[in-house]
This record gives structure tokens, sequence and C-alpha cells, in this order.
């Protein structure tokens, strides 16, 4: 009740500091009342907390001490109105003993520390959060009473519908946003970033509050007298802050999961060209109705690309270390390294697996040997769309691991895959729509990248196929460099008998692969063929009694080959596959240039020019780096 009261005071103070402001001195006596009220209050509070708890005794007089410290710094300055100190250095004042209270945690906590939860405190943050987007509604009604007007006037409904869907959008997307990371799972995880992720709240917080007074400036530029505002005025009011949510925001990610993506820079770049695509409208006399409905998109950026992606691709990655049972830390501190630091080295007696996150696609790493395995053999491999996210996760993970040098894929069980799961996916028809929906970064939607992915793998992909390879089964050993098939194994563009056609990239794989009359026929008949049937027509590329075995053995055999060259060669097929001789000769070049300077060039070199006695001791002896090339 204190603390509320102390509020109050508070509150009432600010129209009387920034009056004085307009005016050209400083007076904020009572808003120093109020706070120190407030944290008089919260001294008691942490009184009672070292009574009861002698263990953190010492860090809890550390919050005391310096919570004394700063209400005298603000008592101190109500008297510097008094030395005719002027603005500029009075702010700075206030803003050092602003810094001194924010530093007191980050001294207390240093050693033992006090006990806090994880969810709790992600829970207080965000409920804070809450309430200051729920100001964005108020700024709305205001801007729609001036819209509105009095009854003499006619009113714009038009004008009055676009800011009503705007102000509520814009207030959803940023709820929306801000929630899409699970802060309270990260802390959990992560204790130590607690302060990172405290602190970015001060940046999130007042862009919020800013957004609300950038409301109210809109509604000021609908009067027709007195307080009007011009338009471009208005929105530079509203897209600025709305910028630095979205900048804070990504900020309080970072800080919490120290996770960096392109993604995070595609966005942030969509955003500065969203809001100076509004600020541009307003100048070339826009209605601004106009404009704020396109400031509103920018919430729904980030909502589009990661609430609606699903997050599998991307914060399965990021979150990863989230899932990773006690029992296996080490394993999954050895894992993550070797995932996100190129430079690393595997070694073959240490696989690192990477399963925990994923239930259904397990990817494990061994002597620059990526093997990623279809899991679910109770359903045949059945895809679900969690799954098809795992795949795109686990592909995203061995693309930008510079030490993977070859890729396997295969299914667990009796088949390779059998394809979609449409029991599993009709249960859940709302994720479809946003799961068929392209990503604009990459120009494939989750259903397509699950397969294509791997053509964007810069290593030899090869497939081991088994059992039954149907519909997106097929479209996913035909996204690999190289498959091996046996010869019972039953190959079929199943879609067809579902009345459908091959969606998953398989249309683009089919016409590189074999004839059109031969892609026409699969397609539109849905015939199965077997594997040996399946070499002839091209699907496969070649015949085993054992697929995993033969594939492991190629990737075994490519590992002994300059890995920056098998880059290049994989890149320079993909690329030049349908272009022009004169585009393909120019790529010959440039890809022949770089591998000239490799470093990885001259140790393949050396071992071509041994004696051909010694040439497979030099094979073995030879240790690649890690690619150079993308």
């Amino acid at each position: 009740m204190v603390q509320m009261v102390g509020v109050v005071i508070f509150t009432l103070g600010i129209p009387r500091t920034f009056d004085a402001i307009e005016e050209g001195h400083f007076d904020n006596t009572v808003i120093v009342i109020g706070y120190v009220i407030m944290r008089g209050a919260m001294l008691c509070q942490w009184v009672r907390a070292y009574r009861s708890d002698p263990e953190h005794r010492r860090a809890i007089a550390t919050y005391m001490a310096t919570l004394v410290v700063a209400q005298i710094l603000w008592v101190a300055t109500t008297s510097l109105e008094g030395m005719h100190l002027p603005l500029p250095a009075i702010f700075t004042l206030t803003t050092l003993v602003t810094c001194v209270e924010l530093t007191g945690p980050l001294i207390a906590e240093r050693g033992k520390g006090t006990p806090w939860h994880a969810h709790h405190i992600a829970e207080r943050h965000g409920l804070l959060t809450i309430i200051t987007i729920g100001e964005i509604v108020t700024g709305t009604v205001l801007t729609l009473e001036e819209i509105l007007g009095d009854a003499e006037r006619t009113i714009d409904w038009g004008s009055a519908i676009l800011v009503a869907l705007s102000g509520i959008a814009m207030a959803v997307g940023m709820w929306w946003s801000y929630f899409i990371t699970p802060f309270g799972k990260v802390l959990h995880r992560f204790r130590s970033r607690s302060f990172g992720f405290g602190y970015a709240h001060f940046l999130v917080w007042p862009s919020l509050a800013a957004v609300v007074g950038g409301l109210h400036v809109v509604a000021l530029s609908f009067e027709k007298t007195g307080s009007h505002v011009d338009h471009t005025v208005a929105a530079l009011a509203l897209a600025v802050p709305v910028g630095l949510y979205t900048v804070a925001l990504y900020l309080a990610h970072y800080l919490t999961t120290r996770s960096r993506a392109g993604l995070h820079t595609f966005i942030l770049l969509a955003t500065l060209a969203v809001l100076a695509g509004a600020v541009l409208l307003s100048t070339q006399h826009v209605s601004l109705p106009v404009v704020l409905l396109v400031v509103t998109v920018v919430p729904w950026i980030t909502v589009a690309a990661f609430g609606l992606y699903r997050g599998a691709a991307h914060e399965a990655m990021v979150l990863e270390g989230l899932y990773e049972h006690d029992r296996r830390q080490a394993d999954g501190r050895r894992m993550a390294r070797a995932l996100y630091n190129p430079g690393n080295r595997l070694s073959d007696a240490a696989p690192s697996t990477y399963a925990d996150a994923m239930a259904n696609v397990e990817t494990t790493i061994t002597g620059g040997i990526a093997h990623v395995k279809l899991n679910r053999p109770d359903k045949l491999n059945g895809l679900t769309l969690p799954m098809l996210g795992e795949l795109v996760a686990a592909a995203h993970h061995v693309r930008t691991n510079k030490a993977v040098r070859v890729v396997v894929v295969s299914g667990e069980g009796r088949s390779f895959c059998a394809g979609l799961d449409f029991g599993s996916v009709n249960k859940a028809p709302a994720k479809i729509i946003p799961a068929f929906i392209p990503r604009p970064w990459r120009g494939t939607n989750t259903f397509q990248e699950a397969c294509w992915a791997w053509r964007r793998v810069p290593v030899p992909v090869v497939a081991a196929v088994h059992g039954h390879c149907y519909g997106g089964g097929l479209q996913i050993a035909l996204g690999a460099d190289y498959r091996y098939t046996t010869p019972d194994a039953e190959w079929s563009v199943l879609e067809g008998k579902w009345g459908l056609i091959p969606d998953m990239s398989g249309v683009q794989s089919l016409k590189e692969l074999v004839g059109i009359d031969v892609a026409k026929k699969l397609t539109m008949t849905a015939e199965m063929v077997c594997g040996e049937r399946a070499v002839e027509l091209g699907l496969a590329s070649e015949v085993s009694d054992d697929p995993l075995a033969a594939a492991m053995d190629l990737a075994h055999e490519l590992t002994t080959k300059s890995p920056d060259q098998l880059a290049a060669a994989k890149r320079l097929f993909n690329r030049s596959w349908n272009t022009s001789a004169r585009t393909t000769f120019r790529r010959e070049r440039a890809e022949q240039a770089l591998l000239l300077i490799a470093q990885n060039t001259a140790k393949a070199r050396k071992v071509a020019m041994a004696k051909a006695g010694a040439r497979a001791e030099a094979r073995a002896a030879v240790k690649y780096s890690p690619r150079v090339l993308p």
C-alpha cells in the first residue's frame, strides 16, 4: 500500500517536472518524494528478508546499501536547481544517479547472490510488458475520439475503422512477438543471463510507452484547430518508437539466448524498410490512417517469421540446451561446440548426437560424417508437421558446421520414409496453412524446405533407401546428391493416389533427374517401382543389398578428399546444370580461382603427388582443415 501511495505521488509530479523543463529550469521535488516513498517500502521488505534469511544476508545487505545510497543521491538532486546548473548538466547527473541505482543488483548478485525463480521473473517482466502494451489501446481510443469529434462534425468512418484496426492489431502483434521467446525456460537453464534479460527491458518498456505517446501525437494531428500536428511529425512520433521496440526486443532475445541469425537481420532490415516507407508516405500526403496501418505491419513481421514458422527450424537450434537432460550435459556441451563453432574438429572416438530437442530426427556426427536418421519406425517414418521442422533444423545444423564433410540420410526400422502421415497432420489443420506459406528469404515453405534443404547443404548428401520410399520420403531422397537403394525397395510418387501432385520440391528434383515423360507418368499414375527399376529410371543412383553400409563407405571415401573441392563441385553443378554454357564457364573460372589458393587444395595436391606405394599412407595421414568456402 505504501508503494502505491508513492506511485500516486510520483505520477502527480511528472507534469510539474515537464512544465518546469519547458520553462527552462528543473524541479523534480514531487517526483523524488514519491520515488523515495516507493523505495522506502522496498527497503522495509529487504529488512524483513535480511532477518528471515541468514544464508543470503550478505547479498541482501548489499541490496539495502545500494538502495539507501541511491535514495540519498535522489534527494540531493532536488537541490540542483539552486546551483543554477544548465539543464544538460542536470540531466547528466540524474543519469549517473540512475546508473547507481541500476548497478545495485550487479553488485549484490556477485558470488552466492539471492534465490529466485526464473519463470516468476520472466512472468513479472511479461506482465509489466502486457500492462504497457495495454496503454496502446488507450492511445487508440484517444485517436478515435479526435476522428469522431463532436456531433456537428462529419464523421470519417473509413479513417475511424482503419485507426481502430491498426491500434488493436499493433497491440496484439507486439504482445505476440514478445512472448515468442520462452524467456522463463532460458533463464531457468542459464541463470547468469538474467541481467541481460532484465536490463534490456529498460529499453523495451520505454519504447512501448513512447508508442503510446506517438498515438497521442497522432490524435493531435486529427485536430482541426489548437494543437494540430503535421502528419509527417505524427508519423515519425509513432514510427521511431515502434522501431526502437523491435530493436529492444531482439536485444533482449540476444542477451538471453546468445543467439544471432541471418533471420534476425532480415527482420530488422524489413522493419526499417517498412517504417521508412510509412514516413515517406506521410510526406506524400497519404492519409494518416493508412500510414498508421503500414506501421502496424512491423510487429507482424516477427510474428510471421517466428510465430507462423512454428520455430522448429530456428528455435530448436537456439534453445537446444534447454531440453538436454542433466545426465547428458557433458555430451550436450560438446555437441553445441561442434554445431556452433565451425573451427572445431570432430573426434572419431566420441560422436556427438543431436537428438534431445528433436523427437523424430536424430543427427550423429562422427569423424566429419553426419548421419541424419528418420526415427519414427512404428509409423514407417511417416512425416508429421513437427518432423518436417526437425528435418529443416537438422539440415541447418550440418550446413553451418564446417567440420562436417559428408551427410548420410537414412530411415530407422523397415522403411526409409512412407511419406506424409495424413492422420497426424489432419489432427492439427490450423498448422497446415502456416507451414504451407513460403518464407520470402528462401523461397520455400516448410514442406518444400524439409526436402530441398539438403540441396543447400554444401557437402555431399547420400541417401540410403530401403523398404518404402513414398511421396514426401521420395522427395527427401531426391534432395540428396546420391541415392543407394535395395533391389526390393518401393519407390512411388504416391501423391497421385490421393489426387495430388508432388509439392515438396519433387517437381524440381524430378526434372533434373529423369525425362519429362517419365516424370509425368510417375506423377500421374503413382506407379510403384522397385529399387532396380528406380535406378534404370534415374530416381536412384545405385543398387545395394545394404544401402546404409554402401552410403557409409562412399562417405568415408569422400572424407579423404578436400572439403573445399567437394563444396565447390556440388555448388557448381547445382547452379549450372540448367544454365547456359557461357554462365557455366564463368562459374568454373570463379570456383577454380578460389580452389587454387585454398590450403586444402595444397594438401590434396601433396597426396596426389605421393608415390603410388605411399599414396594410401599419405591419404590417411593428411589432416584437412574445415572447409573455408561456404
